[in-house]
């Protein structure tokens, strides 16, 4: 089992994770704080951590100083690291990561905790990843029956639908194929603004453009006034 503590080698403080199996000393500069992380195998001595971190010191400074010089940049950046909150459906649920000795990377929840499984040396990209494909699966179970209950309600059908990671808008519709798609970020959203934004889609099929009489048809096809309000400032909090 990991044992992690914490040390302090050349004015530096260092989080220190000790693990059976592993064969190499691995070292991390974590963003946004610039936290120092050393995996290291059970029953390395303190003398060779300290010679390895002595031999590194100038790279792990000139990381920090790059990181902590950069603080909005590194604050806007979700970062994968234990104790992080994250959404399903507006629920929240806190991040616990574990480390295997695979190369794949899983996701599951269980009660409150998102449990990702990680690789010993991981990237923030493929961490991204992982949890966007459960996002995205999680889309795909609930949106047939998202979109024939607002199909219904509007009075038109699409011939399909798709979804992906968009840096620009929650959702586009493509009118001549009737065809939308849907933002896979949604999923850590409240399900009534999915159910807002498949709207917001199939009223384009009965106007093009964003008008007023499409803003009226929006509101009237999604007829809870305060809930439409609320969806908004929610769908607002994190503009695209």
């Amino acid at each position: 089992m990991a044992k992690v503590s914490h040390i302090n080698i050349a004015g530096l403080d260092i989080e220190l994770t000790s693990k059976p199996g592993l064969k190499n000393i691995y070292l991390r500069v974590k963003p946004p704080e610039g936290i120092i992380s050393v995996s290291a195998p059970s029953g390395v001595s303190l003398e060779l951590i300290n010679e390895f971190i002595s031999h590194n010191i100038t790279s792990i400074n000139q990381a920090r100083e790059k990181l902590l010089s950069q603080p909005q940049e590194s604050s806007s950046k979700q970062e994968y690291i234990s104790g992080r909150k994250f959404y399903l459906w507006g629920k929240p649920y806190i991040l616990d990561v574990r480390e295997s000795q695979g190369k794949s990377y899983s996701v599951k929840f269980t009660g409150e905790s998102i449990i990702l499984t990680v690789p010993e040396i991981s990237t923030h990209e493929n961490c991204e990843r992982a949890l966007n494909e459960l996002y995205r699966s999680e889309l795909k179970r609930v949106l047939p029956d998202v979109i024939k209950t607002c199909s219904n309600r509007v009075g038109v059908q699409v011939n399909s639908f798709s979804v992906r990671n968009m840096k620009t808008c929650w959702g586009t519709c493509h009118i001549r194929k009737k065809h939308i798609v849907i933002n896979l970020q949604l999923a850590n959203k409240p399900p009534e603004c999915l159910e807002y934004v498949v709207v917001h889609e199939l009223v384009h099929l009965l106007e093009k453009n964003h008008t007023k009489r499409f803003h009226a048809l929006v509101s009237k096809n999604f007829p809870d006034a305060i809930c439409e309000r609320r969806v908004k400032n929610l769908l607002a909090e994190n503009q695209l």
